[in-house]
């Protein structure tokens, strides 16, 4: 399913972005792009989208700004007196003279830059990716709802084709009867009742789609209770989608009539048109 969110914050030190979007894949791809600085936290990042989304092609920005004074510096005492010390030992007569303040700061540690805290920044960075990751999946969870209704409506309208042609067979039968009594006359053969009667069974044999029909019942049913589930129904979906395009294929193979094929047809289309949106599903 397609999807799209964005997180920001800025405090003192920082200007975090989030960004995530998504489109259908038949399996789950996540592509994930930030700085260096930030790229020990990938790995954490990957575990929680993949606990959460099970398919799609994922892209994720994290963008991180610092802000205010990033030069600032602290003299580090401890550093300090361990360099006097050891200038002390290396000199103790003291004839190369004392050292300047420059010399001294300018040494190994003395003087240390202040960064803010790591961890900090850390644990802004994944609350807000928390937080984008709350808003795409309620928009996934809004498409899914819609394309559900969507999918209702297209078994509805299988129903309906199909009520028409339960409805249609009894007349379909008595015509094709109608017809082998003609195409009798008009070879002007008396036919044995019994002769005749088998004859007109063994085609509406070869014209039964009660099986069909059932089969389709069945499976629409059983589209309507995946469609209540929780979790990834799109492969299960799927599934139902195969079985319901070889259903009205037969259903079509053994038409007895235009309106029968033109029933053929038109679940057809409407299982090619579930097939699409279904294929936008977890």
């Amino acid at each position: 399913m397609t999807a799209f969110a964005r997180a920001t914050e800025e405090s003192a030190q920082w200007r975090i972005s989030v960004e995530m979007k998504s489109v259908n894949h038949r399996f789950l791809e996540v592509n994930v792009k930030m700085g260096d600085t930030l790229r020990h936290l990938e790995g954490t990042i990957r575990e929680r989208l993949q606990a959460a989304v099970a398919r799609g092609k994922v892209e994720i920005w994290l963008f991180v700004e610092t802000l205010g004074d990033n030069n600032a510096q602290r003299l580090d005492a401890t550093a300090l007196a361990s360099w006097r010390d050891k200038l002390a030992a290396a000199d103790p007569q003291g004839m190369l003279g004392q050292p300047t303040w420059r010399d001294v700061l300018a040494l190994p540690g003395v003087l240390v830059k202040e960064y803010n805290s790591e961890d900090a920044l850390d644990a802004a960075v994944l609350r807000l990716f928390d937080a984008a990751l709350a808003d795409f999946l309620a928009m996934r969870e809004r498409e899914g709802t819609a394309i559900a209704a969507v999918l209702g409506a297209r078994l509805d309208s299988m129903s309906a084709v199909l009520d028409g042609v339960v409805a249609d067979l009894p007349q379909l039968q008595e015509k094709t009867a109608a017809s082998l009594q003609e195409r009798l006359r008009a070879l002007q053969y008396e036919a044995d009742p019994a002769v005749a009667g088998q004859a007109l069974s063994q085609i509406l044999a070869k014209m039964d789609i009660q099986e069909e029909l059932d089969r389709l019942h069945f499976h629409i049913e059983e589209a309507r209770k995946t469609l209540q589930q929780d979790g990834a129904i799109g492969r299960r979906l799927d599934f139902l989608m195969q079985e319901f395009n070889r259903e009205a294929n037969t259903l079509g193979s053994k038409a007895g009539d235009n309106a029968q094929s033109q029933a053929s047809v038109e679940l057809k289309v409407l299982i090619e048109q579930m097939r699409e949106q279904v294929q936008n599903l977890v």
